[in-house]
């Protein structure tokens, strides 16, 4: 490939010009003979965006980060597609609470009445 770039091109994968490639050109021209040589079961490059996006958010990389990399317009977009494989931040919160009961909030029984005493009152 000659480069004749005068800059880096914004694209990872550009083409001769530095531009962005044709898609089905290049599935049909150099993705699918790549995946057939190197015998891996069959997926597109779109799925390999996905597998990128959910292995950052798996370990924990900022969701707006992310989604400015992917090209979302806002980071809800990444978070629907995604938010199954985020870090679960706030189940370890919960799991902190059944510690024990040095943390725990001691129950007051006398500050609290059952439906039978008020009956019993009233």
């Amino acid at each position: 490939m000659k480069n004749a770039w005068k800059e880096l091109p914004e694209w990872v994968f550009p083409n001769e010009e530095g531009g962005f490639l044709n898609y089905g050109n290049f599935v049909h021209r150099v993705w699918n003979k790549a995946i057939e040589k190197s015998k891996l079961r069959r997926r597109t490059p779109h799925d390999m965006r996905h597998s990128y996006a959910t292995l950052r958010l798996s370990k924990g990389d900022s969701l707006a980060e992310l989604s400015k990399e992917m090209g979302h317009s806002n980071p809800d977009i990444t978070y629907r597609t995604h938010y199954k494989w985020m870090p679960k931040e706030s189940r370890s919160n919960i799991d902190e609470l059944d510690g024990g009961l040095e943390n725990a909030t001691i129950r007051n029984p006398s500050a609290t009445t059952n439906k039978k005493e008020l009956a019993s009152i009233g």
